[in-house]
């Protein structure tokens, strides 16, 4: 299956006439299914048929279950308690009870619970989630008597269930922060289910960067998603990324060390050929405390400054000459590090895991690798090999964002992919989803995505993160390519033009239609013209706001009867608009009318709608000063 967009056969006429497309040829955008493909995946389009049981868990608005947790619950699994008493409440109204389980002594099929991770009554019940099953983020979910059992391979894993058990029980599907939808025929009146299913993710762990997922914890929980500091480890001392000179402070040891960075005048980075063992010692004992200051995380970076520069010095030099490639230098380096910190949690900590990670960026973003006999990719020496406890994340800095990775335009990336692949167990990978220099410029992804995902899948991916419009609420169906984006993640099987039904019509109701017809129209312009979607015909651009406004007129019946869902949805069409515009002010600012009253009204909704930058680095104040008076 692939994820690309079915093309309704008026809107091809339409968009035929409009765009004068007839005789264009465009790339065909699509994933690649490796053969070698040994991820599995048994979520959402393999659940069997729900049966249900005897019990009723809501009769006339009423529930006489109670929710059972751990007694000495952690941080994430008392998240999953409270998501679900919050979102039974959104559903009937009510409140559902909660106890730990200090009191439990036993279980028999008559106890009506919900039984939330792995406690008295689930060790009673003899119910588990194999973690070799369902991995750190899946899940089991089981009905055992009149009793249900959601329980994680790690604490992330139960709050994923209680959205699973929810949407099989009361229908819950969330779109976004504001727009959560329960069958509302099984909230007042419902039998328990039954239901014994094991679900692990395509993608372990899953991350964005986009501001409205990433600045709520709502948001991107709910999307199954976590933030940097829910994944990976920092303290007051070293954050999570570009973190070198946190470990090892410029101010303090370039004086009396300055073997152990590059330059003496002007430090950008480290060198891993000199006083090898010197800047190992802090090091190490920098992660010792990181790692006692995180006790539930497993993945830290130790990963350089924002610098297209490296070590040039004669020994950093003569092992790149040796090895092929300047990542070969941290590489030597991570493997001493990670060698003193496994022996140490052995002796400390031996039941914890925590893996090491350096970037593949910048300079670092070659591989020491080569070819052998048979073709495949191989360490250019055994050294070359990260310890088991290591691990790259790898940037896919230069890769076109709007193209599959494994597109031909983006052939040196997906190599990559395989080079890094052939040297750790432990592949991470930081993509980009859209240009990072305008946050309002169309940027066309949705054709890419599902290509992008399957190779990290098919690389053995750990991890997946997708630094999109970082910080910042943007438009150009930002908020339908984070549901999108969060659902092939999660399950890369999933049915694109599903999940697109289900967003249109719940998220736009009324408006769906329209908005509908303008995302097709737009996805097959962006099809046709190879993705090129960043400036486009002024008659395109009429054609996207003729529809805008058909949304508009579809929504008036809200206007007097219910204003405050009349306000959202308006609000909801005014955000695709903003990308709209901005290429109406840019490329046809002559054509309008009364360019100072578009210019003011564009302000006010962008300040209205709160999207916060223009780039990753321009702020939006500076486009608004920008804009004509």
């Amino acid at each position: 299956m692939t994820a690309k967009l079915k093309k309704a056969a008026g809107i091809f006429v339409a968009v035929v006439l409009l765009f004068g497309i007839v005789g264009c040829g465009g790339k065909e955008q699509s994933g690649t299914d490796d053969p070698d493909n040994s991820g599995t995946h048994t979520g959402e389009d393999d659940v069997p048929v729900v049966e249900e049981t005897d019990a009723y868990f809501i009769q006339n608005g009423k529930t006489e279950y109670i929710i059972v947790y751990p007694e000495n619950i952690g941080n994430v699994e008392n998240r999953a308690v409270n998501e679900l008493i919050d979102l039974y409440y959104e559903a009937t109204g009510e409140v559902i009870g909660s106890i730990d389980d200090s009191d439990i002594s036993g279980f028999n099929e008559e106890m009506r619970y919900l039984s939330l991770g792995s406690n008295k009554l689930s060790v009673a019940a003899g119910i588990e989630a194999d973690k070799e099953i369902v991995g750190s983020n899946g899940y089991r979910i089981h009905t055992k008597g009149n009793s249900v059992f959601m329980l994680g391979g790690g604490p992330w894993g139960t709050i994923y269930a209680v959205y699973e058990f929810l949407n099989l029980q009361l229908g819950y599907e969330f779109y976004c922060d504001d727009e959560i939808v329960f069958n509302e025929q099984k909230t007042d009146t419902c039998k328990l289910i039954d239901v014994d299913m094991n679900v692990k993710p395509s993608v372990e762990w899953r991350m964005s960067g986009m501001g409205e997922v990433l600045g709520s914890m709502s948001y991107r929980m709910r999307l199954r998603e976590q933030a940097f500091s829910e994944v990976w480890m920092s303290n007051a001392e070293i954050g999570v990324w570009h973190n070198f000179f946190n470990y090892v402070p410029v101010e303090k040891y370039l004086a009396s060390h300055p073997d152990w960075y590059n330059s003496t005048s002007n430090p950008t980075t480290f060198c891993f050929s000199r006083d090898v063992n010197g800047l190992k010692a802090v090091v190490v004992e920098q992660m010792k405390k990181l790692i006692e200051d995180n006790p539930y995380l497993e993945y830290l970076t130790f990963t350089q400054p924002d610098f297209n520069d490296w070590c040039e010095c004669s020994a950093c030099k003569a092992a790149v000459r040796k090895y092929g490639a300047e990542s070969s230098t941290q590489i030597l380096f991570m493997n001493k590090v990670a060698e003193e910190i496994g022996a140490w949690l052995k002796n400390t900590y031996p039941e914890r895991s925590v893996y090491l990670y350096m970037f593949a960026y910048f300079k670092t973003l070659e591989a020491p690798v080569r070819k052998n006999a048979a073709g495949e990719w191989e360490a250019t020496a055994p050294e070359m090999v990260l310890a088991d406890n290591c691990g790259v994340f790898y940037c896919t800095q230069g890769a076109s964002g709007a193209y599959d990775i494994n597109d031909p335009i983006n052939a040196k990336y997906a190599t990559l992919y395989d080079q890094w692949r052939s040297l750790t167990k432990n592949l991470a990978v930081w993509d980009y989803g859209i240009d990072s220099n305008n946050y309002f410029a169309p940027f066309y992804r949705f054709n890419a995505e599902y290509g992008s995902i399957k190779k990290v899948i098919n690389s053995n991916g750990k991890l997946y993160f997708d630094m999109a419009a970082y910080g910042s609420k943007t438009s150009n169906w930002s908020r339908l390519f984070a549901y999108f984006e969060s659902q092939l993640m999660w399950n890369i099987d999933t049915d694109a033009n599903k999940l697109f039904d289900k967003f249109f019509e719940n998220y736009f109701k009324e408006a769906a239609q329209p908005m509908r017809e303008w995302f097709e129209a737009y996805s097959l312009y962006a099809t046709i013209h190879d993705n090129n979607v960043s400036s486009m015909p002024q008659t395109t651009l009429d054609f996207f706001l003729q529809k805008a406004n058909e949304a508009y007129e579809n929504i008036l019946i809200y206007k007097y009867s219910d204003e405050a869902l009349y306000q959202k949805l308006y609000d909801r069409i005014t955000l695709e608009t903003i990308s709209i515009r901005y290429l109406y002010i840019r490329d046809y600012s002559y054509a309008v009318q009364d360019l100072s009253t578009y210019c003011a009204a564009m302000k006010s909704d962008i300040y209205r709608l709160e999207l916060e930058k223009f780039s990753e680095f321009i702020t939006i104040e500076q486009y608004i000063d920008s804009l004509p008076a």
